[in-house]
């Protein structure tokens, strides 16, 4: 299937609302992959967003230890902007000139329906009124604490 039709494909099953953008060309990540580069640790390869989901590919680590992952977030609802991270599954990144895109989709849908989350309302009740704040008490390792 082409990519306009795997696009289609998802706007049709997220209903238009979804937010996908490529922070790395296909060369880019195989010279990562390749080891011909080094990302910085934590660097964003591609993101889909989908109403209170989102998924991103990751290049994670550093040095010859940096591998792709995937990092879902969640958000209490669409008109809140804090993302909060919820699950790192362990699919892999796709080969170099896989529709991205797709296997992003695919991937969040699994989490989605393994935790039973939505895309409009992942069902999660908002704190109000908790506030973490320092405390002047060291703690055993010498830090500030938080109460």
């Amino acid at each position: 299937m082409n990519d306009v039709n795997e696009k289609k494909d998802i706007e049709t099953l997220l209903a238009g609302r979804y937010c996908f953008e490529k922070f790395m060309d296909d060369d880019g990540i195989y010279r990562v992959i390749c080891g011909e580069e080094k990302p910085c640790s934590d660097t964003v390869i591609a993101s889909l967003t989908a109403g209170c989901l989102r998924i991103d590919a990751v290049f994670y680590g550093g040095g010859h230890d940096c591998m792709p992952v995937f990092e879902v977030y969640v958000k209490a609802s669409p008109d809140v902007n804090d993302w909060v991270c919820f699950d790192s599954p362990d699919e892999g990144l796709p080969v170099p000139g896989a529709d991205l895109l797709r296997y992003m989709f695919e991937t969040l849908e699994k989490v989605r329906m393994d935790y039973g989350l939505s895309y409009d309302d992942p069902g999660f009740e908002t704190l109000e009124g908790k506030k973490v704040k320092a405390s002047d008490k060291p703690l055993e390792n010498g830090g500030i604490g938080m109460v």
